[in-house]
């Protein structure tokens, strides 16, 4: 997945990966905006049927303006940093 927030590949400190124990959307957002400083940009959230990338696009850290759900991805083994490059 080639997210224009990044130039090339990504850092590994550019990315995190939670799981949550939950389907709902906004549990999920926020859980992914915790992770998020002004190093960390992208953070998989691996849910309870599915996965979620959450992304920054802005200069204000700690905010996921972007998501896009990743259909039966729902463990942190099934997504990396390195499939954002």
């Amino acid at each position: 997945m080639d997210l224009s927030i990044f130039t090339g590949t990504p850092a590994a400190s550019a990315y995190a990966e939670i799981t949550v124990a939950s389907n709902n959307f906004a549990t999920l957002k926020s859980a992914a905006q915790a992770q998020m400083t002004a190093t960390v940009q992208a953070v998989f959230v691996a849910a309870t049927t599915n996965g979620w990338l959450f992304w920054n696009t802005d200069a204000n850290p700690g905010t996921a303006e972007e998501a896009v759900m990743l259909t039966g991805k729902h463990s942190v083994t099934n997504f990396g940093v390195g499939d954002l490059s």
